[in-house]
Formats: structure tokens, sequence, C-alpha cells
């Protein structure tokens, strides 16, 4: 009996080494569809999902079109930018090739473009699992990094990436959210400017939030100064917004950026200060006369001779902190002329440089004037 009892126990056992335990699967969401799109990122190709009226494109395809993709397993996270000095190859092999009927899972990976945590609603998933591959929505990708254009006819999706140094932005509908805080409404239509958490800028109309990431929570930023002019004089104002930097005792610096409306989607262009330092290296030179002890600033036909003290020594000319200042509808940058001796901290020479920006209708800026204004007899 003994041995019976044994015989079973051990056929038992081998019976539970051999038959697997089932977990639970996760069930399909849908089905993929009928696969004759085409998606071209700045000419390259690569493969397309279509699901639920939606192109979505494989995260791993994305690097060969100069896309940074890190994914954070631990966390559920992916993270994409477009790094500066990206570049792009002709992709040769998608990272997973679709059928028609592939099934779609849901995913629970939180998708940030540039950090910005991206949401939508349960329709219309930012990314969802085939074929065990990460896929994000297209049409997202699209508002963000670029501009995205659909050919009906060709069923060719077509997205040209913007400059990956401007600001980035992605319009939501409009979500009120206690923490956001208000900087500036309009006074001629219903249009607001808040800072909204994680860092972010917000343009709300009337439906819709359009969404910049911005650094702001830090303690050396500043309320931002907002101006709202029609700038490139074609009837519709623009709103500019500079940022103030503060890094202690009294030096600083200010970042200034436009929001423009056009073409239905609002944009973000930055003024960058190495383009302000560029032309005013392009326009001014300095000459310094150690026997007369003075140094002369040149600018186009303006000459201006600047006393130096006796026996310092000149080190450098630095260009204080820039500001602004609107009028009649232009836009003019200050920038301080000081002079730096050795071992001393910088002196105003009492003469600035006023340059006149002008903004233009293609999303762009050019510079379009400059001179040297006395400000004080010192």
């Amino acid at each position: 009996m003994k041995k019976r009892m044994a015989m079973v126990a051990a056929v038992c056992m081998a019976l539970a080494n051999t038959i697997p335990v089932l977990a639970d699967q996760p069930k399909a969401i849908g089905k993929t569809s009928v696969v004759h799109t085409v998606v071209k990122i700045d000419g390259a190709s690569i493969a397309a999902c279509p699901y639920n009226g939606y192109i979505y494109v494989a995260a791993e395809d994305l690097q060969t079109c100069g896309f940074s993709v890190k994914e954070d397993l631990s966390r559920n996270l992916l993270f994409l930018t477009v790094p500066k000095d990206r570049t792009v190859t002709a992709a040769s092999k998608s990272a997973v090739v679709f059928s028609e009927k592939e099934d779609v899972y849901a995913t629970d990976t939180q998708i940030l473009f540039d950090g910005l945590s991206i949401y939508r609603n349960e329709k219309v998933p930012t990314a969802i699992r085939v074929k065990g591959k990460t896929m994000i929505l297209l049409r997202m990708i699209g508002e963000y990094f670029g501009t995205l254009h659909w050919n009906p006819s060709t069923k060719v999706a077509e997205l040209s990436l913007d400059d990956p140094t401007l600001p980035k932005s992605l319009t939501f509908q409009k979500k009120e959210n206690a923490e956001d805080i208000l900087l500036w409404t309009a006074d001629d239509k219903e249009l607001q400017l808040l800072l909204g958490e994680k860092n972010t800028v917000i343009l709300r109309d009337k439906e819709r939030d359009t969404v910049f990431s911005y650094p702001w929570k830090n303690s050396i930023h500043g309320v931002p100064e907002i101006y709202y002019h029609d700038f490139d004089q074609d009837g519709e104002k623009e709103i500019l917004m500079e940022n103030l930097s503060y890094f202690g005792s009294g030096t600083g610096t200010s970042n200034i950026y436009f929001f423009d409306f056009r073409e239905g989607k609002p944009k973000g262009i930055e003024i960058k200060d190495e383009d302000i330092q560029k032309y005013m290296t392009e326009n001014i030179s300095f000459t310094s006369d150690a026997k007369r002890n003075v140094l002369t600033i040149r600018c186009q036909q303006d000459v201006y001779t600047i006393p130096l003290e006796d026996g310092a020594v000149l080190e450098r000319i630095h260009f204080a902190k820039k500001s602004l200042f609107v009028q009649d509808d232009k836009l003019f940058l200050t920038v301080p002329i000081e002079v730096e001796y050795e071992k001393r901290a910088p002196i105003y020479t009492g003469y600035d440089a006023i340059l006149q920006l002008k903004y233009e209708k293609d999303f762009r800026y050019a510079f379009q004037s400059i001179a040297i204004q006395r400000t004080s007899e010192e």
C-alpha cells in the first residue's frame, strides 16, 4: 500500500513538472488595419502601423531618423528627444514588419518628449504594443517635433522636423489646473499665458492649451516680462516673453521667446544669445591704444573714443546683460558695453549697443540695424 501511494505521489509530481502553469495573458485591444501607408521623416522611410484610424511607428525605427530613444524599464518610461547633432540615415530595415490584423495591446509605458510627459485620452493612446514593440502615435511626434503632412491619394505621411534648438509645444484640450500660475491675459481676445507644473509654459486660448517646455522652477528665474504687439505687421499680434535669470551679485541674463499662431499651430521661437553676440562682433570693433590710453569703438561709420584708467591693464571688452524695449511695434535690444581690467569687476563705459530686430512672417527673426548710443558722461 505504501509503495502504491509512493508511486502515485511520484507520478503526480512528474505530471506537475510537465504541465505548464498558465498565467493571465493580456488581452488584445484591437487589430491593425491594412498597411498601405508610407512614413517618411526627413526623407528616411520607416514602417507604418495603422490602428483605429491613426498611424503609429516603432520607437526603434525613430533612431534611424536621428531621434534619441531611451527606455527606463524599471519605471516604465520612454524618453524621446532630437539631439542638436542628429544624423538621418535611409532606413534599410524596420524594427518590425507589420501585416494586416496584427494584435494590438495596451501599454503602461509613459512617453516623454524632451522630458515633457505626454498625455492623451484612452480612445487615442499615445503608445501601444504590437509584436512586442513599443509603437508611438505619429501625430503626436509631428505636433511636437515638426510638421506632419498627409497625402491621402498617395497615402504618404511625411514629417519634417524642426530645428531641435527651438522651443517645442504640444496642444491639448483646455485643462484647468489650480497649480498653474497666471502670467498674462490679452486685452483683445480670450488668450492667456500661464506657468504650468513640471517646468512648462501654457498658452491658453478659448478651447485648447499649448504646452511649451520651459525651465522656470528654480531659484535663478524671475517673473517673465510679457509684450503683446504686431511685430511682423501682419494684422495679428504676437506674444513676446522675456525670461529673466539672476545669478547673484546683480548679474544675470535673459532669454527672449516669440509665441505665434499662424497655420493653426502655435509655435515658440527663441532669440538666441549666440546670434546676438555674433551680430555685434561682426558690426562692432574695439581697438586699445596704450600710448594714448584710450579705447576706440567702431560701429559701421561711427567712431567713439573712451579714456581708460591710468596704469590699469585692460583684459577684455564685456557685453553686459541685455534688455529689450518695444516702440511702435518694433523690437529693440539694449546691450551695455563694459571694460574689464585685470583682477577687477567689469566697469560700464557709458555706451550701449542698440540692436533692432525684425520678426519675419516665416517664424524667423533678423537683425535690422545696430548703433552705438552714449548714455553717460562717465
